[in-house]
């Protein structure tokens, strides 16, 4: 069941985030998912991913979060072509709550 999840979250979120269309959220997936490789799969390891560790996973898990924290930016589909609307953390372009 996990390796399902997690093929369809990197699947999805590999679109999503490149294109920035609900970036918070794929993001907060993929941050997820890194976390638990982290935990379960690489840690055990040590740091250094040349010897399996988690510097990697943890990268990644940090990069995620810090999307999940500062939004996709303005060159995002969100943004461009939603307005926001389908990120509830957006403000709009007058500083406002989106769709304010």
């Amino acid at each position: 069941l996990f390796a399902w999840s997690a093929a369809l979250v990197e699947l999805v979120g590999g679109l999503l985030l490149p294109l920035g269309l609900v970036t918070r959220l794929a993001a907060l997936l993929a941050a997820s998912e890194m976390a638990v490789a982290t935990l379960a799969v690489h840690l055990g390891n040590g740091f250094l991913v040349s010897e399996g560790g988690f510097e990697f996973t943890l990268v990644l898990a940090l990069i995620a979060l810090s999307l999940v924290l500062t939004g996709p930016g303005s060159p995002s589909v969100d943004r461009d072509l939603l307005g926001g609307r389908l990120d509830p953390l957006a403000r709009s372009r007058s500083g406002g709550p989106a769709g304010a």
